[in-house]
């Protein structure tokens, strides 16, 4: 017979995590492109987002890197949003990512 005792309850201990890195890119300069590790321990979803910018995946579980890119026409003056990422099952936990768009000065 085992003892009730030595019995852990793991989900209780679960501690779910979002995180981005960089959490800032400027985009522009050299490429409309960048790339941004996610990590997680859960489902999360891309809440929010400038409509200038393609975010892709948008969902996903666990750890991924995403790809932002800058859609065209390009802008020729610096502009800047946020993307919001927030967990699906915990939706107070975020994480953003602030996306500068700097035009080439020629």
């Amino acid at each position: 017979m085992m003892n009730s005792n030595l019995l852990w309850n793991f989900n209780a201990y679960f501690i779910p995590n979002l995180s981005v890195s960089p959490d800032t890119v400027d985009l522009g300069i050299g490429s409309p492109s960048a790339s941004v590790f996610l990590t997680s321990n859960s489902q999360w979803e891309v809440y929010s987002k400038p409509l200038w910018l393609d975010v892709t995946p948008l969902i996903g579980t666990g750890s991924t890197t995403l790809s932002l890119e800058f859609l065209p026409p390009y802008p020729v003056d610096t502009i800047s949003g946020k993307v919001i990422i927030r967990l699906v099952n915990y939706p107070t936990i975020t994480a953003i990512i602030n996306v500068i768009w700097t035009p080439l000065i020629q």
